[in-house]
């Protein structure tokens, strides 16, 4: 690790353990620059930022969901189930709130049965940095807060449990805009219409289909634990 690196690894360290491997691991992806390095915690609770702040420009999107695909790698690879990673960030300062994965926090939470998704452990992790339900995050969000998902977000569970479409507009105007990497497969849910949902809702869907690279790590990412696909 470069002496520079070092330095800011320790100062970081003493105030965000946890997301230090995560931020050090994201330097991999876009590259190491000292002076994007944030070496001072939040000091604006309300702002509910979970994670140090990532070195990537503002407004760079597929480098943001590359960022969301590092945290699917995270999630247990199952047939039952896709790996699926998020980020909420705040667009404006350029700030990651929180990050999520599938499964990555306990299921059946009061009086929300079911499996947590990945923007469903997002929305969480703020909750509970502010002592409040994850129904209830909407006026603690920043004004221009925007989520990243490497799928589609669910409109329709096997389950029958809360989806991930429902608890974004159950937020009101809180996300006005949804980067997603990729369509959900038809693999469990035959022609799932969550980005048709959220667009007739008036929240903006940004689809980046256009990198073929991304879209098939995506992919390869997503369908971990599966049988491997012809």
């Amino acid at each position: 690790m470069p002496e520079d690196a070092l330095i800011h690894y320790k100062r970081i360290s003493a105030w965000c353990e946890t997301g230090c491997l995560e931020y050090f691991r994201l330097l991999l992806i876009v590259g190491f620059n000292a002076s994007t390095l944030q070496t001072k915690p939040p000091t604006d609770r309300k702002t509910c930022i979970m994670t140090p702040t990532p070195p990537i420009a503002p407004h760079d999107h597929k480098t943001y969901m590359r960022y969301a695909l590092e945290q699917a790698k995270l999630s247990p690879p199952s047939p039952s189930k896709f790996c699926v990673g998020a980020a909420l960030v705040d667009a404006d300062a350029n700030r990651v709130l929180s990050t999520g994965y599938s499964e990555e926090l306990a299921r059946d939470r009061p009086n929300d049965p079911g499996s947590t998704h990945a923007e469903h452990c997002c929305f969480i992790k703020v909750a509970d940095e502010n002592g409040i339900h994850d129904f209830d995050i909407a006026p603690v969000l920043p004004p221009n807060t925007v989520l990243y998902t490497t799928m589609e977000p669910c409109n329709e569970r096997l389950s029958g449990n809360r989806t991930c479409v429902e608890r974004i507009l159950g937020l009101g105007s809180a996300i006005k805009v949804v980067y997603v990497g990729i369509r959900e497969p038809n693999t469990f849910i035959q022609d799932n219409q969550g980005i048709k949902r959220l667009e007739a809702a008036g929240v903006k869907v940004v689809l980046l289909e256009d990198d073929e690279t991304l879209r098939q790590e995506i992919l390869e990412v997503t369908f971990a634990g599966h049988e491997k696909r012809g």
